[in-house]
C-alpha cells in the first residue's frame, strides 16, 4: 500500500477554508497558477472555491429549488441549446462561469459518458489540456471555448475519488493515478479532497483516494472530522507547507475544543471500525438498490462506494434521458415518510445517500423501502396522467 510520506498540518474550520489554502500551497510551491478541476465538481464556498466548483456556476440548480407541487405531476422540460438532454425548467446558472485560470475536463462517468475506460478519459482529459494550456481555454466541456491568451502553467489538479455533488460518480480505477501522472509531468500538485469522502466512508479504505492506489501531494479533509463540529485541515509533505511565503492563521482553526472533538471522533471511527460497518452497509445498500432497479424501470444506474451511493433515474433506460421530475418527487416524498435523501448530479436526477456511518441495518431497510413507495407513486400518477 502506498503511503504520504512525514506530513505537515495545517487546521482551519471548514472544507471551503481547506482547499482555499490547498490552492495557494500549490501556487506557492510551484510557482503556477493554473488549476485543473472535473466538471460538475464542488470544492467550497469561498469565492476561489467557487471558481474551481462547477456544480455552482454551472448547469442545473439542486433539485431542493424545485416546486414541489410542479414535481408532483412532472416537471415541464425545455431543450438546451447544445443538444445534451433536457433539463428542468428552473434550472439556470447559480453564479458566474470559472475564470481563465480554472480548466474544466469531462467526468469520467462509465454509465454515461464518452468513454468506458479510466485510460480513454486520461488520454482525453491530456489533450484537452494540452491545448487548453497553451491556449488558456479554461472550459473544456464547452464547445467553441478555444481562446488565444498565452500559455498557462497548471498548480493543482483537485478531485473528490467518488464526486459527490457530480452525482456521486465513482472514478473507474486507474483514472487518478494517469492524472497524477500527467499533472506531475507538468510540474503540478494533485489535491485529494477528502471532506465528503474520507474517515472511513468508502469502507474498503480510510481514504477515498486510496481506493485508486495513488499517493497525492495535498489532501484535504473536513466535515465528518469532528463529527460536525466546525474542524478542517489540510495535510501535505513539509516542503510544500513551508512553501507557502506568509503565515497561514485561522483564529479559530484548530482550538483546543475543535482538535478534542476530532481526537475523540477519531477514536469512536476507530474504535467502532465504523470502516468496515461502512463497507457491510453500503454493499447491503448497493444490492437492495439494484433490486429496486429490477423494479422499476425508472432506476438506470445504481452506484457507489461503501456508504457512498447512487441512484440516477432516467425516463429511459436505452437513452438515458435524465428523470429529474422523477428525482424532485421522490426527494419530497421521502421527506414526508421522515427520510432525508438529497437529489444531485448535472442534470438532477441522481438520489445522492451518504448516511451516518451510525446507520444500521434496519436503518438501511427503511431508506430503501421509502424510496421503493416512492417510485411506485410516481410511476402511478404518470401512468394515470398518460391514460394507462
Amino acid at each position: 500500500m502506498k503511503v504520504i510520506q512525514v506530513c505537515h498540518l495545517h487546521s482551519s474550520m471548514a472544507g471551503s477554508e481547506a482547499n482555499d489554502l490547498a490552492l495557494a500551497l500549490a501556487r506557492a510551491y510551484t510557482g503556477h497558477e493554473d488549476a485543473v478541476v472535473l466538471d460538475s465538481a464542488y470544492h467550497g464556498h469561498t469565492t476561489t472555491m467557487i471558481d474551481m466548483s462547477p456544480y455552482k456556476h454551472k448547469g442545473a440548480r439542486p433539485a431542493s429549488h424545485l416546486n414541489s407541487a410542479a414535481a408532483k405531476e412532472g416537471q415541464e422540460l425545455k431543450e438546451i441549446p447544445d443538444g445534451q438532454f433536457p433539463l428542468p425548467r428552473h434550472s439556470t446558472p447559480c453564479l458566474p462561469s470559472s475564470k481563465d485560470w480554472v480548466h474544466v475536463v469531462p467526468v469520467p462517468d462509465t454509465y454515461r459518458g464518452r468513454f468506458s475506460t479510466a485510460a480513454d478519459y486520461v488520454n482525453h482529459s491530456m489533450a484537452l489540456l494540452d491545448t487548453s494550456t497553451a491556449s488558456a481555454s479554461h472550459d473544456l466541456t464547452a464547445p467553441n471555448s478555444l481562446s488565444n491568451r498565452g500559455v498557462r502553467k497548471i498548480a493543482a489538479f483537485c478531485a473528490e475519488s467518488v464526486l459527490a455533488c457530480g452525482g456521486q460518480v465513482v472514478l473507474p480505477p486507474g483514472y487518478l493515478s494517469g492524472m497524477y501522472e500527467y499533472i506531475h509531468s507538468k510540474g503540478g500538485l494533485c489535491v485529494a479532497d477528502e471532506v465528503q469522502t474520507g474517515f472511513g466512508r468508502s469502507g474498503s479504505h480510510m481514504w477515498a483516494f486510496q481506493s485508486q492506489d495513488v499517493v497525492p501531494d495535498i489532501v484535504t479533509l473536513g466535515k465528518p472530522i469532528a463529527n460536525g463540529f466546525p474542524l478542517a485541515a489540510v495535510i501535505t509533505r513539509k516542503e510544500i507547507a513551508e512553501s507557502l511565503p506568509i503565515s497561514y492563521f485561522n483564529t479559530f482553526g484548530g482550538s483546543n475544543l475543535a482538535v478534542a472533538l476530532g481526537e475523540a471522533t477519531l477514536d469512536v471511527i476507530l474504535g467502532d471500525n465504523l470502516q468496515e460497518k461502512a463497507a457491510r452497509l453500503g454493499a447491503l445498500l448497493k444490492n437492495l438498490f439494484e433490486s429496486l432497479k429490477k423494479k422499476h424501470s425508472l432506476v438506470g444506474d445504481v452506484r457507489g462506494l461503501g456508504m457512498m451511493l447512487g441512484v440516477e433515474l432516467v425516463e429511459d433506460r436505452e437513452t438515458k434521458a435524465p428523470a429529474p421530475a422523477a428525482a424532485a418527487y421522490v426527494l419530497e416524498r421521502a421527506r414526508q415518510m421522515g427520510v432525508h435523501i438529497q437529489v444531485d448530479g448535472k442534470w438532477e436526477n441522481v438520489l445522492k445517500m451518504k448516511p451516518p456511518l451510525a446507520f444500521m441495518e434496519e436503518d438501511a431497510q427503511t431508506l430503501v423501502k421509502t424510496i421503493d413507495i416512492a417510485l411506485a407513486e410516481y410511476a402511478q400518477r404518470m401512468g394515470e396522467m398518460n391514460g394507462e
